[in-house]
């Protein structure tokens, strides 16, 4: 019986002396029924030459293969792009920089055909330089040598929220909802885009906008293992702090936008729950404090002397606290 198509898609932007060692690291995946779709974003450096260099080989790898290069679009509209071309049953995306395990594939689809109720499978990043050389992280997330590192993996620099020791809290809305711990190289079920649509300039951190609206109806697994090596680099673009925080506000501004027209019902019991919880809105920045004792957010009392009472979900007004 043969096992169900992956499509292996890649928005690529110049990343010229990484992306021949992606798509190597595609190629070497165990899992063999897949395609390979890749858009170069208008690339201004020779990534896009590297591809098609490449083209013969993955032919022979993958049961299609689509590169294809236009003027830059940005990243929103290529992933959209990306994903129209898609007919596989589950999607793996992968930055033009990283470096996947080669069982990544497998034992996400493995997992998602066990189990229906969960929409996204996802393992631990460790962490590599612009030479592929393993690194960690110290306490502020510069690069460091591995052995001294505070932080080897993503899962580790993030397990101070403990989510990733708690499966029932691991991937759900009330917990993404105040920030994105998903870490990269996850397989998905292409079918969640059926449901959510497709990505919008509106929330320029577009993984966390997905993951949002995946734990919205899916549950979301960790494995605690290696899938990916993440490329830290000088041009990551989540070093730019001034440019996080705004991308940040803008997407969860967007998310309230989406939360004013969910069909609650058709929702997993945990965020109808959540959407229920009485809140607390900072009236400038508009981020939600939820109660302590509840999701263990920090309950900051300076600022509650500064909250109003706003409007955000209409059918949950009631909840609100005055």
């Amino acid at each position: 019986m043969q096992k169900p198509l992956v499509s292996i898609i890649i928005a690529a932007y110049n990343h010229e002396k990484y992306i021949k060692e992606t798509i190597l690291s595609l190629i070497a995946q165990t899992y063999q029924n897949a395609e390979l779709i890749i858009i170069d974003d208008g690339s201004s450096d020779k990534t896009f030459s590297i591809i098609k260099s490449m083209e013969e080989v993955c032919k022979k790898r993958f049961i299609r293969v689509d590169f294809s290069t236009r003027p830059n679009k940005g990243a929103c509209q290529t992933v959209n792009e990306l994903l129209k071309k898609t007919n596989g049953k589950y999607i793996y995306m992968s930055a033009s920089d990283d470096v996947a395990k080669p069982t990544l594939v497998e034992k996400g689809v493995s997992f998602l055909e066990a189990h229906q109720d969960y929409g996204l499978v996802v393992g631990n990043d460790e962490f590599i330089d612009e030479n592929s050389k393993r690194i960690g992280w110290d306490k502020d997330k510069n690069e460091t040598p591995l052995k001294t590192a505070k932080y080897k993996t993503f899962a580790e620099f993030l397990n101070k929220k403990n989510y990733f020791n708690t499966p029932a809290l691991f991937g759900t809305y009330q917990t993404l909802f105040f920030g994105n711990y998903i870490p990269n190289g996850y397989v998905l079920r292409s079918e969640i885009f059926n449901k959510i649509g497709y990505y919008s300039p509106d929330a320029p951190l577009e993984d966390w906008w997905l993951m949002m609206q995946i734990s919205k109806y899916y549950k979301i697994k960790y494995i605690d293992e290696i899938f990916l090596s993440y490329r830290w680099h000088s041009k990551n673009t989540i070093k730019n702090k001034d440019l996080l925080r705004k991308n940040i506000t803008k997407t969860k501004e967007y998310e309230y936008t989406l939360l004013k027209k969910l069909d609650e019902g058709k929702t997993l019991q945990n965020v109808q729950e959540f959407l229920k919880t009485p809140v607390l809105i900072k009236t400038k920045t508009k981020f939600l404090i939820f109660k302590k004792e509840i999701y263990g957010t920090p309950f900051l009392k300076k600022t509650v002397l500064k909250i109003a009472s706003i409007k955000i979900f209409s059918k949950t007004k009631k909840h609100f606290w005055k």
